[in-house]
């Protein structure tokens, strides 16, 4: 099969956030688990940036000459995008806001908003258990030819922790930066 020759763009892109323990999304088709808890990013700027680091390289010198290259170690992937700000917490609903706070609250500091009541860190040993170390989630870019709606594709990276910036301005913003400790996204 010949590679697909249509361009995507920011405007066919869908973020969605989850979270599960061990992960939230199939690596194999993208689809959310059956008790996964998502939350698809609205009003958001379609700035979605991944780097992809594979293992560092490390090069053999002789004399201040290159003579070979040694494989290091695996590095992470890293992800960014940003979201505008329209609320702050919420007891009834899921807001990027409190997904935010969540991510980078200690998992044994509940709050009382929805997400620190609901979600559960990627990074539980698995599905319930509540066992995790640091707070983390799921984030799918689905990316929808709008020319051909069987035409999609997925990125997925089911183990990612970060940190969240506040932006005031016309309009306010959060910034989302995620580190990804699965080493490279599932593309599908």
């Amino acid at each position: 099969m010949a590679e697909n020759t249509v361009v995507k763009s920011r405007l066919e892109g869908e973020i969605t956030l989850g979270a599960l323990g061990g992960g939230a999304f199939d690596p194999s088709d993208g689809t959310a688990y059956g008790s996964a808890k998502t939350y698809t990013v609205d009003y958001e700027q379609g700035d979605l940036s991944i780097t992809l680091a594979g293992r560092s390289m490390g090069p053999v010198l002789s004399r201040g000459s290159i003579v070979d290259v040694l494989p290091g170690d695996e590095q992470p992937t890293t992800l960014q995008f940003s979201a505008y700000f329209r609320q702050g917490s919420s007891d009834s609903d899921y807001t990027i806001t409190d997904i935010g706070k969540w991510l980078v609250t200690d998992p044994s500091a509940v709050g009382s908003d929805k997400v620190s009541t609901d979600w559960e860190s990627v990074y539980a040993s698995a599905a319930g258990e509540g066992d995790a170390r640091l707070n983390g989630l799921s984030l799918r870019l689905k990316i929808t030819n709008s020319g051909k709606s069987s035409d999609v594709s997925y990125i997925v990276a089911n183990k990612c922790f970060g940190t969240v910036s506040f932006t005031e301005g016309d309009p306010d913003t959060l910034q989302i930066s995620l580190t990804c400790t699965d080493p490279i996204p599932t593309i599908l």
